[in-house]
């Protein structure tokens, strides 16, 4: 997922996905009934920004919102004990911490920050992503995913209006094109073996 051209030095080489694969994990019995009874759902996280998120109900309500103004339905991930927040309507769902391995290929696009661990998953599962950045490597991965056809521009978390987000999902949702180049990048990705050739280079003392 990384660009063609970046000036490293030699000792500097892209391995390739690295797959720790810690099994496969059960969904809860909840969760799987929502996956069943319908169409599959927008997924929604924030990853570790979610702890440091000021305005955490408004921002589940604001998310759901979207999702349903796009004509989807929602899964929203938080696991914050001070969230007061619950969904008012059937077609959305409030997880905890969930095995993001585990649903994601059960969705059909993922709302995220952009961190590296989401980003990666979501592109290994196929889907296309929708990305609200809040800062750091972000800001890298939201444009990043873009470029590669498989997200509609980024928007930021301190400018962030139900209306773009909506408009950006139902891109997302709505793209065929995005659709098949997040199905081509997950073949590619399940090509590579970047824990083995990561290993080939450290024992080749090339690096």
């Amino acid at each position: 997922m990384l660009p063609d051209r970046i000036e490293w030095k030699g000792n500097v080489h892209v391995c390739g996905s690295f797959d720790l694969d810690d099994g496969r994990r059960e969904l809860s019995p909840d969760l799987s009934e929502f996956l069943e009874s319908g169409s599959p759902p927008v997924y929604a996280t924030f990853g570790s920004m979610i702890y440091f998120e000021p305005e955490v109900d408004w921002l589940m309500d604001m998310v759901a919102s979207a999702i349903l103004d796009a004509g989807q339905r929602g899964i929203l991930q938080c696991d914050r004990d001070d969230l007061s927040w619950s969904p008012g309507n059937q077609d959305i769902f409030l997880v905890g911490k969930t095995p993001h391995r585990n649903v994601f290929p059960h969705c059909r696009a993922v709302v995220h920050h952009g961190g590296a661990g989401t980003t990666h998953t979501a592109v290994a599962s196929g889907l296309p992503s929708v990305v609200v950045m809040y800062g750091m490597d972000q800001l890298f991965w939201g444009p990043r995913l873009s470029d590669l056809g498989i997200a509609p521009k980024p928007l930021l978390r301190r400018k962030l209006k139900r209306s773009h987000l909506s408009s950006a999902i139902a891109e997302a949702c709505g793209s065929t094109l995005m659709e098949s180049r997040a199905e081509e990048l997950s073949s590619i990705m399940e090509t590579e073996n970047g824990v083995r050739t990561a290993a080939e280079l450290i024992e080749s003392e090339v690096c």
